[in-house]
């Protein structure tokens, strides 16, 4: 008897575990748009100016939100040194 009894708690166990992970709320596509808003105002943009042996020259700017440009930056004319070691 009990035998019967823990195989059908365990069979109980099996069964509904699955049952339990359906259950999850997933994100919206309102919850993935607003993420990756988050992302692009976090992000720095830039032009690669030039490449050495240890250094990579960037000219910093801004994302240009007018359409009727060529070109997707607005360059502010600051340049940004980034140092290129064994690890990168």
């Amino acid at each position: 008897m009990k035998k019967r009894t823990a195989i059908c708690l365990l069979g109980l166990l099996l069964f509904a575990t699955p049952v339990i992970g359906c259950g999850k709320e997933k994100d919206t596509q309102e919850d993935v748009g607003a993420d990756v808003q988050a992302f692009m105002e976090d992000a720095e943009y830039g032009e690669v100016s030039a490449v050495n042996e240890d250094t990579i020259t960037v000219k910093t700017g801004t994302l240009n939100n007018n359409e009727d440009t060529s070109s997707m930056l607005e360059l502010t004319g600051e340049e940004t040194e980034l140092e290129i070691s064994d690890d990168t």
